[in-house]
């Protein structure tokens, strides 16, 4: 029985190291898996906000091209003129969409 004994304990100090290393490499591939979450996670948040900032680029765009469509009608119809009232009312309730527009993009980078 005493032979039994030591080999026991023999073992038990060989066995530590592997469960340390086990232990190790599972913490390991823990952190592993989380970073490829962390980049699943990224893409997907990426794509849905490049989404957001193409759609509002795309209702920026539309605005301009609206002005710019307005101005030419007026310039070359002789009869129209753009008159002070309907530059500064497309102005100014534009104006307030860009801002919003500005102001979201630039919280998305905060």
């Amino acid at each position: 029985m005493k032979i039994k004994q030591e080999s026991k304990k023999e073992h038990a100090p060989n066995q530590e190291p592997i469960e340390k290393s086990a232990k190790f490499l599972n913490s390991i591939q823990r952190a592993l898996q989380i970073c490829a979450e962390y980049y699943s996670l990224i893409d997907n948040f990426s794509i849905k906000a490049k989404n957001e900032v193409r759609n509002m680029e795309q209702k920026a765009k539309v605005i301009m091209t609206n002005f710019q469509c307005k101005l030419e009608s007026y310039m070359k119809s002789e009869s129209l003129a753009l008159t002070q009232r309907d530059q500064d009312c497309f102005i100014a309730h534009n104006q307030v969409v860009i801002r919003q527009i500005s102001e979201q993009v630039q919280g998305m980078t905060k």
